[in-house]
């Protein structure tokens, strides 16, 4: 019977994948992403792999973000009615000007600014965590040189569309695998309430005249390297 019960089991790392995954299945019902890494700590598994992403300078960003609000007043409209643009980010050379108080911007819900800004390449809701480590295992810690093009501000989202090369930079460039979300891009900022990753919707959005495209006079490159994000 033991031979049976054996052959009746599945292996351990398929039985870790399993319960890791109900986990993760759970914990998207959950809204203190904490309550997770408590349940994983001290059960002697591997990390949970979050997402994989580019990570970049968010100093750099929301210099390009500055920039633009210089010559394009849809972009200065759209910060200032939510609070303006996070000076503590910016380039010296903008000065915000707005007269709400910070009481007034806290009730018309300004919203958040994101400080780690990355280019998401895969989340966990799409690759098994194998599959994760498999892919990206390799690529971690590598320079990438993404492209800035433009930038989608709708109501409750905002973010830069970017263009992530197919080699990773250096002088042995590596393949990038193609991102598993349709709509390159850094999320900047998203509403009170609202999620960052309802980014991916921003192309939709404008198609339906929901939101609105900024273009760049010209793409701009920024420099960021690839890593794991951990639950």
């Amino acid at each position: 019977h033991q031979v049976r019960l054996k052959s009746m089991s599945a292996p351990v790392d398929d039985s870790r994948e399993k319960f890791l995954s109900q986990i993760a299945a759970r914990v998207m019902d959950i809204d203190n992403i904490f309550q997770m890494k408590n349940a994983l700590r001290g059960t002697g598994l591997q990390q949970f792999i979050e997402i994989v992403s580019i990570d970049v300078d968010a100093k750099k960003i929301y210099d390009i973000l500055s920039k633009l609000a210089l010559h394009n007043v849809d972009v200065v409209n759209f910060f200032n009615s939510r609070g303006g643009l996070p000076m503590a980010k910016c380039s010296d050379d903008y000065t915000v000007q707005r007269e709400e108080t910070a009481d007034q911007v806290l009730k018309e819900g300004g919203g958040t600014f994101v400080e780690k800004t990355h280019v998401t390449m895969a989340h966990f809701s799409q690759l098994s965590q194998q599959k994760f480590r498999d892919t990206y295992g390799h690529l971690d810690g590598s320079s990438v040189s993404v492209s800035v093009t433009d930038l989608i501000i709708g109501e409750t989202v905002s973010a830069f569309s970017v263009i992530v090369p197919k080699k990773t930079d250096g002088e042995t460039p590596l393949d990038i695998p193609p991102l598993q979300n349709a709509y390159a891009h850094i999320t900047i900022w998203f509403g009170k309430g609202e999620s960052a990753a309802r980014s991916n919707d921003l192309p939709t959005m404008v198609e339906r005249g929901e939101a609105k495209r900024v273009m760049l006079e010209e793409g701009v490159q920024v420099s960021g390297k690839i890593g794991y994000w951990f639950i």
